[in-house]
C-alpha cells in the first residue's frame, strides 16, 4: 500500500510540470516496474502448483523400501521433502529406542531454532493420537492448553510451519515426526498435495517401523550374545574350580595318602590272603585316582587356559574319541603354532568336541580327521576342519529339541567366527570354522 502512494504522488506531480500525455506514459512505466514482482508472485501462486513434480516423493517412495538404516530413510524423507516443496524449513524427529516418548531430532534445515532433544513429556503421546498429516495450527490448538516443557515449547512454536507429519507404528507407538515449512514458492499446500504427502508417509512409515524391528532385533541378538558370553565364562569358570577341588582336594588329600598308605602296608604285610586283598584294594585307588584326573581333563583340559594349547587339545580329543568309539581319529597341524584369546579357544573346543560326538553318535563315522591351520598373517583367519565319513553326507541342520548345531553356531558367533557343513561327495560331512585370531 505505501508503495501504490508513492507512485499516486509521484504521478500527481508530473502531471502538473509535464506536457500533456507524458503522465499517462511515466506512469505505466512506472507501474509496470513497481508491480512486476507482485505479479511474478501472482503467478507463482497461481501456476506453480499445476507445474509442480512429484517425481522426488515417488521415487523416494520405492527408495524408502531399499534399506534398513535410519539415516538414509531420513536422508531420503527429507531430500524428497524439499525437492518437491522449493526447500521449505524442515526438522525430523525420530523416537528415542531406549526411552518411550522422548524424540532425538535427526535431520533439519532453516530451523536452527528446534531443540536437539525432547525428552518425554505430553508431545509424544499427543501426536501419536494425530492423524498421519496435519496442518500446524490443529497441533497447536489440540496442545493450547497442555502443561508442555521446554523443549516442547520451542518445537510447537518454532516459526514458519505449516504441516505436522506423525510417523505412527500399526502398534499406536510413536517412530517420529517432522515439522515442514511453507513451500518457498508461496504456493499453499493443496489437496493434491496433501495425497502426495499421504502416500508418501505410508511408505514413510512402514520403512521406519522395518528399520525399527530391524534395529530392536539387533539389539536383542547382541543381548543375547552377551548373556551367553557371561553364562559360557560363569560355566568355564565353575568347571575350572570343579576340576581344580577334584584335583587339589579330593586326589592330593585323600586318595594320594590313600595310595602311599596302601603301597607301605603292602610292603610290610607277609600274609599271603591279606597282601592279596589289599594289593586289590590298591589296584582300585589307584583305577579311582586314574578316573578323577580323567574326570577333571574332562571338565577342564589342561591345555585350555594355553594361548598355545590347541594343538594339545586336538590330541586329547582325538584319544578320547578312538577310546569310547571303535574307529580311527587323527589330527594334523599346518603353519607355526599362533596364541589364541582363550575366550576364543574356549569355544573352538566347543566346536570341536560337537563336532566329534555327531559324527560318532549320529552319522556312524569310522574316520575322523581333526586339521588345524594356522593364520600365515594377521588378516588371515584360522581354520578348523572335522572331517568324517559318516554314512550321511548330507548338510547338518539345526532342528527343533536338539540343540547341539545351535550351539555349534551360538560358538562360532560368538567369536565372530563363520561355521559351514559341507558335504563331501562320497558320503561325510566337513565342518569347517573360520576365524580370526
Amino acid at each position: 500500500m505505501a508503495t501504490i502512494s508513492i507512485m499516486v504522488i509521484a504521478l500527481s506531480v508530473l502531471a502538473a510540470v509535464l506536457p500533456p500525455g507524458w503522465p499517462l506514459v511515466v506512469g505505466i512505466v512506472t507501474a509496470s516496474v513497481l508491480l512486476t514482482p507482485y505479479a511474478a508472485r501472482l503467478g507463482a501462486r497461481i501456476f506453480a502448483n499445476r507445474d509442480r513434480s512429484y517425481a522426488p516423493l515417488h521415487a523416494a517412495a520405492h527408495a524408502l523400501t531399499t534399506t534398513l538404516d535410519t539415516a538414509a530413510l531420513t536422508q531420503i524423507l527429507a531430500n524428497a521433502l524439499r525437492d518437491t516443496f522449493h526447500q521449505p524449513r524442515l526438522g525430523i524427529y525420530l523416537a528415542d529406542p531406549d526411552i518411550p516418548h522422548a524424540v532425538q531430532l535427526a535431520w533439519r534445515a532453516d530451523a536452527p531454532e528446534l531443540p536437539e532433544r525432547i525428552e518425554p513429556g505430553v508431545l509424544a503421546p499427543a501426536l501419536a493420537a494425530q492423524p498421519m498429516l496435519c496442518e500446524a495450527r490443529n497441533v497447536h490448538e489440540s496442545l493450547r492448553h497442555a502443561d508442555l516443557h521446554a523443549a516442547e515449547l520451542a518445537v510447537l512454536h518454532a516459526p514458519d510451519q505449516a504441516l505436522w507429519g506423525v510417523l505412527r507404528h500399526a502398534s499406536g507407538d510413536l517412530l517420529g515426526f517432522f515439522v515442514l515449512g511453507a513451500d518457498r514458492s508461496l504456493e499453499p499446500y493443496r489437496a493434491e498435495d496433501w495425497r502426495e504427502l499421504q502416500r508418501l508417509m505410508a511408505a514413510a512409515t512402514l520403512a521406519f517401523a522395518h528399520s525399527a524391528a530391524y534395529e530392536e532385533q539387533r539389539r536383542a541378538t547382541a543381548c543375547i550374545r552377551d548373556l551367553y558370553h557371561e553364562v559360557q565364562r560363569t560355566r568355564d569358570a565353575t568347571l575350572s574350580m570343579l576340576a581344580r577341588e577334584l584335583h587339589d582336594e579330593i586326589i592330593h588329600v585323600y586318595v594320594r595318602p590313600n595310595l602311599h598308605a596302601l603301597r607301605t602296608m603292602c610292603k610290610q604285610i607277609s600274609d599271603p590272603p591279606l597282601y592279596a586283598a589289599l594289593t586289590t584294594l590298591l589296584k582300585r585307588e589307584e583305577k579311582l585316582a586314574e578316573a578323577l584326573r580323567e574326570i577333571c581333563e574332562r571338565i577342564h583340559p589342561s591345555g585350555l587356559d594355553d594361548p598355545l594349547g590347541l594343538p594339545t587339545l586336538l590330541r586329547i580329543h582325538a584319544i578320547r574319541a578312538e577310546t569310547m568309539w571303535p574307529g580311527t581319529c587323527t589330527f594334523h597341524i599346518n603353519g607355526d603354532l599362533h596364541p589364541i584369546a582363550i575366550d576364543q579357544q574356549a569355544e573352538i573346543v566347543r566346536i570341536l568336541r560337537e563336532s566329534i560326538n555327531n559324527a560318532v553318535q549320529h552319522a556312524d563315522a569310522t574316520r575322523i580327521r581333526l586339521t588345524v591351520h594356522y593364520p600365515r598373517h594377521p588378516a588371515e583367519p584360522l581354520q578348523l576342519t572335522i572331517d568324517d565319513n559318516g554314512r550321511s553326507g548330507t548338510v547338518a541342520r539345526p532342528r527343533p529339541g536338539q540343540r547341539g548345531i545351535y550351539g555349534m553356531y551360538a560358538s562360532a558367533d560368538a567369536i565372530g567366527g563363520h561355521l559351514t557343513f559341507e558335504p563331501h561327495t562320497g558320503g561325510g560331512t566337513r565342518v569347517r570354522l573360520r576365524v580370526v585370531v
